[in-house]
């Protein structure tokens, strides 16, 4: 509701969708190793026409990371997932995970391109973790679904176009 408010008052024309609306967002019970996490959930479908209809209008859809449980009821999802979803199933060019540090880190410093390799064995020795590992995976995933390129920034380097690019 903030984010769709402050673009609103920016002077955008933004929407906010429950992942849940309209069967926008559609998920299976996620398993994890650790075991049962509730209702945590995958992304299986995603109705890309529901968001083509807003961007048809001019309107910018701001998804909350809900979806509707393919079992019934409703499942939270990660919203870095839901995002590469989203821009897989709309085709786009380039899907953008926006944190809070100016891209991957090694040491203290943002590198500025890697490949699915070299991104898989940061997650693997542990270097990247928690939820940078979340969204290096969630840009893997968006580039294995069609998405031409995937970057993770903060806001400056969403400004300025600066970040980390992963390539195959």
């Amino acid at each position: 509701i903030r984010l769709t408010g402050a673009f609103v008052a920016g002077g955008v024309e933004a929407q906010g969708f429950s992942g849940a609306d309209r069967g926008l967002l559609r998920s299976q019970k996620m398993d994890h190793p650790d075991g049962d996490l509730g209702r945590v959930g995958r992304i299986t479908t995603v109705r890309a026409d529901v968001l083509r209809q807003a961007l048809d209008a001019g309107v910018v859809p701001v998804v909350a990371p809900v979806a509707l449980a393919e079992a019934g009821g409703f499942h939270n999802v990660n919203a870095d997932q839901a995002a590469g979803a989203i821009a897989a199933a709309l085709g786009a060019v380039q899907a953008v995970f926006v944190t809070n540090v100016p891209g991957v880190l090694i040491g203290e410093q943002p590198v500025s391109e890697m490949t699915r390799v070299q991104a898989q064995d940061l997650i693997r020795t542990g270097v990247a973790r928690d939820g940078m590992a979340v969204k290096i995976n969630a840009a893997l995933d968006a580039l294995s679904a069609g998405v031409g390129r995937a970057v993770i920034t903060d806001l400056a380097g969403l400004a300025n176009g600066t970040g980390t690019e992963i390539v195959e």
